[in-house]
């Protein structure tokens, strides 16, 4: 398999229960998006995550993420989510970027879709996206 996976204890440790109690959240078809089969396992019933961190977001803007309301009716609820980033200019010292960042500057945004429907079980994120890594999901 060449993935390394920690067992989780505690409140998550069972994976039926985490898997279902995602289901009260998410639809398979976000969950699916979202590589979930491939970050969670189930070992001998225990939930397993795979390990390994994402990756730093020093790009992030310290600004707060905005959204657009796209369209919204019985069925479904689509909106868009604006994340900000901000980038180290060449001639910025690492104390000034530092400074500009948690200041709310920002240098650029993405915009990422995020759709809620209106399942049979009841209402479920049926798209995501991260803007803190826009570049894993």
């Amino acid at each position: 398999e060449g993935r390394s996976y920690l067992l989780i204890t505690g409140q998550d440790e069972n994976y039926q229960d985490f898997r279902a109690r995602m289901r009260t959240i998410f639809t398979e078809r976000c969950l699916e998006q979202l590589d979930f089969d491939a970050r969670f396992r189930s070992r001998d019933g225990q939930l397993a995550a795979l390990v390994g961190g994402v990756g730093g977001a020093i790009d992030y803007a310290e600004c707060p993420d905005t959204y657009r309301l796209e369209s919204a009716d019985d069925d479904a609820v689509t909106f868009t989510l604006i994340g900000h980033y901000i980038q180290q200019q060449p001639e910025e010292t690492d104390t000034d970027f530092l400074t500009r960042r948690a200041g709310g500057a920002f240098d650029s945004t993405m915009a990422f879709s995020i759709r809620l429907v209106n399942s049979a079980e009841g209402w479920r994120v049926d798209e995501f996206h991260s803007p803190r890594f826009p570049y894993t999901f």
